[in-house]
This record gives structure tokens, sequence and C-alpha cells, in this order.
């Protein structure tokens, strides 16, 4: 009704076609974007009623060059009125460029307005949104720091409280490392004291040996008289052996079913003893039956002096040394160990078990 009464005024000269009137409806009753849509299915509609310049109110034939169209209302207008040549418009129409009127440019700049005033709106509530999240985690940051540091304070405490466990722990420690050096030191005197006596005690068993022989191979029989057996194997080296030439004399061990017992004889002198040794190597090939046994097969008779359980041993590991290691002497003078790897060759004294292991270990 208002574009009827604007149009029987007259009001606007010249422009009285319903293209106009539309306008100036749209304008006025413009609130929205659904308006504007509304506004521009009714030019549509309009425009195809008519065919003449929106500016000029002329007629605008198909033929007619230098025209344009909006791109939003449809509406047509003369180049001239727009004051755009025949070279703008076909650059236009070339570049395929979307061209409005001033209206629609308008109508276009207000629904933008409306549209960012939408996400002004909707970027405030994310905003407020931001802001109550920041202040919620400041909250919830400043009880974890709280909470942290009372953590960490009772982490402290206990801390300390574990260090000075730990110290009483060190000191008792330290003061167990001095007692167990002490008790170390100690032992090392008292093995080395043990070690000590025990060189001495056999230097002493030893030399309680030093007019002894050890003679092996004569065959026990029963009721045997020692001494005579004695006597006969000092007939067959020729030394004339008398009973005060002899201190003692006995079968060694317990009586062993095969085994042949050695027999043991101390000497009054030692010059005897040294004799008998001298003999025995002048007569290498003494056997039983130079003895006198003929009951028995001639096996061959060894003396050797009496070692102490503890030469006996280390003369046992020099045996093993010479026959694993090469070496082609091992003998026994005055109670003492002798080791020769070759003819020539520097000889080597052994007095303990001690000294074969390092043999054995070259």
């Amino acid at each position: 009704s208002n574009a009827s009464e604007l149009v029987v005024d007259g009001r606007v000269a010249g422009r009285s076609n319903i293209y106009y009137c539309t306008n100036v409806i749209a304008r006025i009753v413009f609130k929205s974007n659904s308006i504007a849509v509304s506004y521009k299915n009714l030019n549509l509609f309009n425009l195809k009623m008519s065919t003449k310049c929106v500016i000029c109110d002329k007629n605008v034939s198909l033929a007619t060059k230098g025209k344009i169209h909006c791109n939003d209302c449809d509406g047509i207008f003369h180049g001239d009125c727009l004051n755009l040549t025949q070279e703008d418009i076909d650059h236009l129409i070339g570049e395929k460029a979307i061209w409005r009127c001033g209206d629609c440019q308008t109508i276009r700049r207000k629904s933008l307005c409306v549209d960012t005033s939408s996400k002004m709106a909707g970027s405030e509530e994310i905003l407020s949104y931001l802001r109550e999240m920041r202040e919620e985690s400041k909250t919830q940051m400043e009880k974890l720091e709280s909470d942290l540091g009372k953590s960490v304070e009772g982490c402290h405490e206990q801390i300390a409280e574990l260090l000075k466990i730990t110290e009483e722990q060190s000191k008792l420690l330290r003061e167990y490392d001095k007692k167990f050096e002490v008790l170390r030191q100690e032992n090392v005197n008292l093995k080395e004291k043990v070690k000590s006596q025990e060189e001495k005690i056999d230097e002493l068993e030893q030399y309680s040996r030093v007019n002894c022989v050890e003679i092996n191979g004569i065959p026990e029989s029963k009721n045997e008289d020692v001494l005579n057996i004695v006597k006969s194997v000092g007939t067959a080296l020729e030394i004339n052996v008398s009973d005060g030439d002899v201190d003692a004399c006995h079968r060694l061990g317990t009586k062993q079913e095969g085994r042949i017992r050695g027999i043991i004889v101390k000497f009054v002198r030692r010059a005897t003893k040294e004799e008998f040794l001298r003999k025995r190597k002048i007569k290498r090939n003494l056997n039983t039956s130079d003895i006198g046994s003929t009951n028995y097969p001639a096996d061959v008779v060894y003396i050797n002096e009496s070692l102490s359980p503890v030469r006996r041993k280390v003369l046992a590991a020099a045996r093993s040394v010479k026959r694993d290691h090469g070496y082609k002497f091992v003998w026994v003078k005055n109670g003492k160990i002798f080791l020769r790897k070759n003819e020539g060759d520097k000889v080597i004294v052994l007095t303990n078990l001690e000294q074969v292991a390092m043999l054995n270990g070259k």
C-alpha cells in the first residue's frame, strides 16, 4: 500500500514504474537478510515485466550496446548512466567479474554488517567462556601448586631423615672398616706366624731325620728281623754295619695287603748314613737277590734320604713338574729338594708347595 501511495503522489518524477517503487519499499522496510532475499525475488519478478534502464527509465533492447546487468537484482543499466565506457563493460564481461548496482551494494554492506554483528556476538560468548576457563584453570593451578608445595616439603623432611640415617650408617661402616682392617692385618700376621712356625717345625722334623735313610723294595716276611735286613743291605753295599751303628729301624706305616712297606733306619752317626747313600749311587743295580732274599723276584732296592711329610709332598709335586714341564733333573740332598731343567741351567731349590705352584703356572 505504501508503494501505491508513493506512486500516486508522484513524489519521484519520471519514475512511476513498479520497479522503482519496489526498490524504495525494500530500502524502507529492510531489517534483515530474509527481507533482502525477498527483495531480490521481487526484483526478478518485476524485471521480467520491464526492460528499461533503472536509472534513466528508457527502454533497453537486446541489441543495445553498452548495457550491463546487476548480478544481484538483475536490473539493466546503460553504461553512460553509470559513467562506464564500452571498454570497461567488455572488460567486466570478459573477466566474468561480479558487478552490483549501488542499491544492491548498500544492501550487501548492511547484510555483511548483520553477519559481522552475529559473529561478534558469538566471539563475545567464546571470550566469556575462555575467561571462565582461565579463571578455573588459575584456581586449579593455585591448588595444585599448594598441594605440590606441601608434598615437596614432606619429601624434603623425609630426605633429611634418610640423610641422617645414611650418615649414621656411614659412620658405623667406617668404624667397621677400621675394625675389619685391624682384624685383617692381625689375620695376615697370624698366618705369617703360623707359616713361620710350620717352617720351623718342618726344619726340626727334618733335622731329626738327618741320620735317617729309607729303604724300599724289600718284601716283608713273617717274624722278620729288620736289623738283619739292614746289615744285609750294608753287606751288599760293602759297608760293615754293626748293632752299635743303628739307633733304630722298623717298617713304616700299617701293614696292608699287596703293599710293601719301606724300612726307616736311623744311624747313630751321620757319616754312616752318607756312606749308605754314596755306595747306593755306585751300585745302581742293587736288588733283593743281593741281600739274600731268594724267595722273591729280584726287584730293585731303593735307598733315599728320609723326608718330613711336608718335604715328601714337595718332592712328589716336583716330580710332577719334571714330567709335565720338561725338567730333566730332580734330586734330594741333605733334606732339600733340587730341580733343574737342563744340564748347566740354574738349580732351583724347592722348600714349599707355593714355589711348585708357581712353576706349574709358567
